[in-house]
């Protein structure tokens, strides 16, 4: 437990001031994205439920590449 914790601290800006973003859930097995946002960055969270590649998702009119990632990850909108 300790070791989640510590490692959560590295995106307690996300979790205190961000705001979640939802993607639905697909009703087969497939790739599924959430998100939270602070300003101009995405704190991403990918599960791929079989292969994938890249996707492009459209935030406030601009199109944000989702790699295939399998960690956290933080991804500027520009």
């Amino acid at each position: 437990v300790h070791e989640v914790y510590l490692e959560s601290l590295r995106y307690s800006d996300f979790i205190l001031r961000g705001k979640p973003i939802y993607w639905s859930v697909p009703e087969e097995p497939d790739t599924i994205i959430s998100a939270i946002r602070l300003k101009n960055n995405l704190l991403v969270m990918r599960t791929d439920f079989k292969d994938s590649k890249e996707i492009r998702m459209t935030i406030d009119h601009t199109t944000v590449r989702i790699p295939v990632i399998s960690s956290p990850t933080i991804i500027k909108i520009r």
